[in-house]
């Protein structure tokens, strides 16, 4: 709970310690818990930690999913989290096309 608590602080450094550490204490006991927790700061983490932290909830969903409903569900709610980031990445090739830029 501790380490998990550490995800809410402002320190960037904290709160990047705190979800590597979150990731490497993940096991087949506690998966629904710490990715109910971890899926919350991925919604509201900044674009730094979106990558990393939806790529490594996706490993764990894999590696400890206690079913396949649970890690379907898993993924969706991952990729929804990260939608915004998807609809930018989406975008940005039209944008550079529109510059010219090959």
């Amino acid at each position: 709970n501790t380490i998990l608590e550490c995800l809410k602080v402002p320190d960037v450094s904290i709160r990047r310690r705190a979800l590597e550490l979150s990731f490497a204490l993940v096991n087949t006991s506690n998966v629904r818990s710490m990715m109910k927790e971890l899926l919350v700061f991925l919604e509201k983490s900044e674009a730094d930690f979106k990558a990393h932290c939806s790529s490594n909830i996706v490993l764990c969903a894999e590696r400890f999913a206690p079913n396949k409903r649970w890690h379907l569900d898993t993924l969706l709610k991952v990729l929804v989290a990260v939608s915004i980031s998807i609809n930018t990445l989406r975008t940005k090739p039209l944008f550079i096309e529109n510059m010219g830029i090959r």
